[in-house]
């Protein structure tokens, strides 16, 4: 069956979180001088394409590595968002009855096409926190963007990710080539690195259509 890789390949120019250390991904060992190759990396834990746990945001709450392998597999829907600044609540109901059938559900609004770029960490669409709120009436394992973050650059506060956080549906960030699968349903699997008491993780998420 046909795959599709959803994610951001690593390297030392991805775009990163403002503020946030530059990834480093050096040949460390060569085969010319040692005999094979070898690379160190050095990245934090919510780079590139990542999950995010409740830990991340929630005194007391779960890591990535409490949850069971199929919280990270199951159906999903990409709704199209590519002509909002923000996501509100309307924009969500014509999509109800799709969402209601899928375990995962993710955003494309277009902010894939700026990664790598300085725009690609401005002003990119965000739900309205009463959207995220509307959200939380369907068994959704988790919410993905390919954006930043659910919330603005700006936010302090942090709504998006403490709702949905709160509820155990995690969050998936920085996605890629979701315009490829508008108006389809898929396979979702979004496989975490095994790391002990994870905040969050690279994934590798890969739709299987």
């Amino acid at each position: 069956m046909p795959y599709l890789d959803l994610s951001h390949l690593l390297h030392n120019d991805i775009s990163i979180f403002p503020g946030a250390s530059q990834p480093n991904f050096d040949i460390i060992h060569t085969i010319a001088e040692h005999g094979f190759t070898e690379r160190s990396i050095q990245m934090t834990s919510h780079m590139n394409t990542h999950i995010d746990a409740p830990i991340h945001i929630l005194e007391g709450t779960k890591t990535l590595d409490q949850f069971p392998l199929e919280k990270f597999i199951g159906s999903a829907t990409v709704v199209d968002c590519s002509h909002c600044q923000t996501i509100t609540i309307n924009h969500l109901k014509p999509f109800e009855e799709k969402i209601a059938q899928h375990d995962f559900l993710l955003f494309y609004t277009g902010w894939q096409h700026k990664w790598g770029k300085a725009a690609y960490a401005k002003d990119f669409p965000t739900l309205v926190p009463q959207a995220t709120q509307w959200l939380l009436q369907f068994k959704l394992k988790a919410i993905g963007f390919d954006v930043l973050s659910p919330d603005p650059v700006s936010s302090t506060l942090l709504p998006n990710h403490k709702i949905l956080l709160n509820k155990e549906v995690l969050i998936i960030e920085n996605l890629n080539n979701l315009d490829q699968l508008l108006d389809q349903s898929f396979t979702l699997y979004c496989l975490p690195l095994p790391i002990q008491d994870a905040d969050g993780a690279p994934v590798r998420v890969i739709a299987q259509l």
